[in-house]
């Protein structure tokens, strides 16, 4: 068995009618396209209140850790069965290799200002559309 490209992983136990888009062998592709080492892949699975309120897909923190390396995070969101489909061709398509891209950019210049604060990059579905959003922390 190969290395796997994350330190740690995780998987919550899903609710009724929830599924995960991928799985880790799919993730693994953009990991490993990108040359990204996660320190932790998570598999979530939010209430599904919260999920409707926020439609969660995709979300990636990079926290800084001062002059030492920063922590990549990286939390495949379970989503309603009836929309696995759609949401697996979302992180097949672009989604899951530009979070990829985005974290590994920040752990290759981990100096940069833009590494040294902790930062989070969402992917989430609203009203059928796709809202990526960065902040910072």
């Amino acid at each position: 068995m190969t290395d796997q490209p994350w330190n740690s992983y995780t998987r919550d136990r899903l609710y009724a009618g929830f599924s995960y888009p991928v799985g880790r062998s799919f993730i693994e592709g953009p990991l490993r396209t990108t040359g990204l080492h996660l320190d932790s892949l998570h598999l979530s699975c939010r209430q599904p209140r919260e999920w409707e309120e926020q439609g969660g897909l995709l979300f990636a923190r990079w926290f800084a850790m001062g002059r030492r390396p920063g922590l990549a995070l990286l939390y495949v969101e379970a989503v309603p069965s009836h929309r696995r489909a759609l949401v697996a061709g979302l992180l097949r398509d672009d989604l899951l290799e530009r979070a990829c891209r985005w974290l590994h950019r920040l752990a290759v210049d981990p100096v940069s200002g833009y590494a040294m604060s902790s930062r989070d990059w969402r992917a989430r579905l609203h009203e059928g559309e796709v809202i990526v959003q960065e902040t910072q922390r």
